[in-house]
């Protein structure tokens, strides 16, 4: 009977140093997740902005490839151009990509791609012409206005994108500092309740095996 009292009193020690342990593991594998998403969201924003910058470098690019191939008929223009397009096409859907998360900025990602094909269409366009240095002044005038506008409002809406990403970056950078200060303190503190719990289930079952020797 004594030995039955026994083992069940030594099991329940053992269920509860078990489940001791899969709590910290779990709060452990918890704090670890939030620890990498504030680091993953920080990331993402810089991201975003990095691309962004490139979406406007790439559109210039393909501007400046433009002018020199008009002006020169040098077909490595034509390359750097067709080379830019990609890039800035790429960039743009990367950010259409990383701010889905984010309906105001997936909003804006989706125009700024409507806006990248429409300034790289235009481009094209203009490259189509046979002669363009002697077109009629009004037609050159009319082209060149167009795409002047679609870049200005290309840099517009890209600049706003960036000024609205600063502002989730604040929020995200301080999100990040919060775990980071607040994991060391949350994983010693269950470091100490589960010393405190194996403590006490030894100190349980010593004092029952004591009890018992003593009958």
């Amino acid at each position: 009977m004594a030995n039955n009292s026994y083992i069940k009193f030594t099991s329940i020690l053992f269920v509860i140093y078990i489940a001791s342990l899969l709590f910290c593991g779990a709060f452990f594998y918890n704090r670890i997740k939030v620890l990498d998403k504030a680091f993953d969201s920080v990331t993402e924003s810089v991201r975003i902005k990095q691309k962004l910058r490139q979406v406007e470098a790439e559109i210039s690019t393909c501007e400046s490839a433009q002018r020199g191939f008009l002006l020169t008929g040098d077909n490595v223009f034509l390359e750097h151009f067709y080379e830019a397009i990609e890039q800035s096409k790429q960039a743009a859907d990367t950010v259409i990509f990383l701010t889905t998360g984010n309906p105001l900025q997936a909003e804006y990602a989706k125009q700024l791609g409507r806006l990248v094909d429409k300034r790289i269409d235009l481009l094209k366009q203009t490259l189509s012409i046979q002669d363009f240095a002697g077109t009629d002044a009004d037609i050159k005038k009319t082209y060149l206005l167009n795409g002047k506008k679609t870049m200005d409002s290309l840099l517009n809406l890209s600049e706003e994108m960036v000024q609205t990403e600063n502002e989730v970056l604040t929020e995200r950078r301080k999100y990040r500092d919060e775990a980071r200060e607040l994991t060391p303190k949350y994983v010693l503190g269950i470091l100490l309740f589960s010393v405190v719990v194996v403590s006490g289930c030894y100190f349980a079952l010593f004092r029952f095996h004591k009890k018992k020797v003593a009958y």
